[in-house]
């Protein structure tokens, strides 16, 4: 049977003994993992039991792919002399990370990623080669904080910033999997850059909504994503976000498991789920398990 569970509330003190409530912070990959499952989400963020996440061959393979871009990067911004891109992907990439049963695909994983490395810098040098790098791999907050509704934090991990010589700064997110928009990732982008770029580039003021670009570089697909938001546009996706920022916010209150809005979704991804054993729907099939090997397979 379903019970509810306590959780403990995040506080700070105020400078004196009084305890004062964190607002929570969240993560495009949180908020995403809610949307994908919310009996998942609860489970890995609030409930447990406490399990590890499955070994992820494109998972390992992104991780490493964004250090070598950021290795590569920081190298062009400091004006160091370049290193074998081989050299780079052994270290983003040690055989050491493949448990025995992965080690097969160690070498097909190196090279994919050699490639996308390859690809993802001709890109940078095309696009951003004249501009001023800001930050790399960096996180950047945001508070929300309105003056009726649920105060909350986001915050997201800038891949690349840079600003342009015409005065346009620029985000760029590296994607190694398919083509497709990530909505909420670059709307938290837009909105902590919004946020930080006067304190990013002094002197310099960013009140027009066309002073900011936010990209997605897919180097799998070798295809760019760049977009200018409107003020219309982040008005319309933030009040969307924070709906469902809010209804995770409710929801923890007094979360029981298998209830509104903790109710499990079967997808391929239940193949990769660490909480099959315990999911309130325990409806994980040979057929999903076989979807998830063979999507995986061909990410």
């Amino acid at each position: 049977m379903a019970a509810a569970i306590d959780l403990i509330t995040p506080t700070r003190t105020n400078g004196t003994s009084t305890a004062v409530p964190v607002p929570p912070l969240f993560s495009p990959t949180r908020i995403k993992a809610f949307t994908q499952c919310p009996e998942r989400y609860l489970r890995r963020y609030h409930v447990g039991p406490r399990r590890r996440e499955p070994f992820s061959r494109p998972l390992v393979r992104g991780n490493a792919l964004h250090t070598v871009m950021a290795t590569r990067a920081r190298r062009h911004r400091d004006g160091t002399a370049p290193v074998s891109l081989d050299a780079d992907v052994a270290r983003a990439l040690p055989r050491s990370l493949y448990p025995p049963d992965e080690a097969d695909g160690y070498d097909d994983d190196a090279t994919t990623v050699q490639q996308q490395a390859a690809w993802g810098m001709t890109e940078f040098d095309r696009r951003y080669g004249g501009a001023t790098v800001l930050l790399i791999e960096e996180n950047l907050p945001y508070q929300h904080r309105p003056g009726n509704g649920t105060a909350f934090g986001v915050e997201t991990r800038l891949d690349l910033l840079v600003l342009h010589e015409g005065g346009t700064i620029e985000s760029a997110d590296w994607k190694t999997g398919s083509f497709e928009i990530d909505t909420v990732q670059n709307l938290i982008t837009r909105a902590v850059v919004g946020r930080n770029a006067m304190r990013l580039v002094t002197g310099r003021r960013f009140a027009g909504n066309d002073a900011i670009a936010t990209s997605a570089i897919y180097v799998g697909e070798q295809q760019t994503w760049s977009h200018v938001y409107t003020r219309e546009e982040m008005g319309e996706e933030w009040r969307t976000l924070t709906g469902t920022i809010e209804r995770i916010i409710a929801g923890t209150e007094s979360p029981v498991v298998g209830t509104p809005p903790w109710l499990p979704a079967r997808s391929w991804l239940c193949g990769t789920c660490p909480f099959q054993d315990v999911c309130s729907a325990n409806t994980v099939t040979v057929e999903d398990l076989a979807m998830t090997a063979w999507l995986l397979a061909g990410d």
